[in-house]
């Protein structure tokens, strides 16, 4: 354990350093991550309140017609999905056969006590990064140091869990599910259009239900960094940076703590269902925003099916990097035609 403790020690390291780089070698970037969010929230608001105003009036132009047929024609893919896999489960057959079972070495008990353990490091270290940093740029934070933050933190959590697990529990390529195949990739992308519909119902109710409730519609915040690059507030190469986390970053990080390590464990002693219900819950509840719960949860629920008939790692964070890259695309278009 003390091998791979100074190993964490040394990435934390590593990544104060990058932090710290990041936000002296930005001056001109100085725009606090916390301004950016309250002024885009209203932004985005606007925004969604001015699409539906026009998909109301008909006032839909050529151009703007491209984010409605991506959505429209991405949801149509779904719907087939969805009506054949709802004809499968009439015939009693399952939505997509099982190609592997998990067979995971750890228990409930090291996932949930690792995974504490990781995420306190993970808020902790970003935590006295800002902190530091701030001495460094007249105490404000870089969006572009932010971004970078959360790519180090994930990769750190994601690089020390793979460790650790490997050391402790002599976890192989196959207990983490790392196989990859035309079979996993088809069926990555099946569940994802079959999920499609069910996710957008989903949305579209929670989000009644939080505005009737007196809740604001809040969304991610890199999208509202998204919309400071497309204005001009903040330098273009951000784009990639946000691109880079949300796409590829946070789904190899989070499917491997949550449906690798999280799920795996808890099905050894709760089953599938009641693992997939635990997983899904603390998975959603690490997404702040009150509009994104249910869908969130929803889709951790897909996942955690795709996991567990599959068992690989892939198939996961490839239908979790799908469905992020998809929501970035139909929002670029908007904001962009609208």
């Amino acid at each position: 354990m003390g091998r791979f403790f100074r190993i964490y020690v040394l990435l934390s390291v590593l990544a104060f350093v990058a932090f710290v780089g990041a936000s002296y070698l930005t001056p001109k970037l100085q725009t606090e991550t916390s301004e950016i969010q309250k002024h885009y929230a209203k932004r985005y608001r606007e925004l969604i309140l001015q699409f539906e105003e026009q998909i109301l009036k008909q006032d839909i132009s050529q151009s703007k017609m491209a984010a409605v047929l991506l959505f429209l024609g991405a949801n149509g893919v779904g719907l087939i999905a969805f009506g054949y896999g709802l004809s499968r489960l009439i015939r009693k057959k399952k939505l997509i056969p099982q190609i592997e079972k998990l067979q995971a070495p750890w228990g409930a008990d090291a996932a949930v006590r690792l995974l504490i353990i990781f995420f306190f490091s993970s808020f902790l270290v970003q935590f006295l990064l800002f902190e530091t940093a701030k001495q460094f740029s007249g105490g404000r934070i870089s969006v572009t140091a932010s971004i970078i933050a959360e790519i180090i933190a994930k990769s750190l959590v994601f690089t020390t869990a793979f460790l650790l697990f490997t050391k402790e529990y002599g976890a192989t390529k196959t207990d983490f599910g790392f196989r990859f195949s035309g079979r996993t990739i088809g069926y990555s992308i099946f569940i994802f259009f079959f999920s499609l519909p069910l996710l957008f119902l989903a949305s579209y109710l929670w989000g009644m239900l939080i505005q009737r409730l007196g809740y604001s519609i809040e969304a991610n915040p890199a999208l509202y960094i998204l919309m400071a690059v497309f204005e001009g507030k903040i330098n273009g190469y951000v784009f990639h940076l946000a691109i880079l986390l949300a796409v590829v970053v946070a789904p190899i990080a989070e499917e491997f703590i949550f449906r690798v390590m999280l799920y795996s464990a808890f099905k050894k002693h709760l089953g599938c269902a009641v693992s997939s219900l635990c997983t899904s819950f603390i998975f959603a509840l690490l997404h702040p925003q009150a509009i994104s719960f249910a869908p969130v949860f929803l889709l951790s629920l897909f996942l955690c099916y795709l996991y567990e008939q599959t068992a690989s790692f892939g198939a996961v964070a490839l239908m979790h990097a799908v469905h992020n890259g998809f929501q970035i695309a139909v929002f670029v278009l908007l904001y962009c035609l609208v």
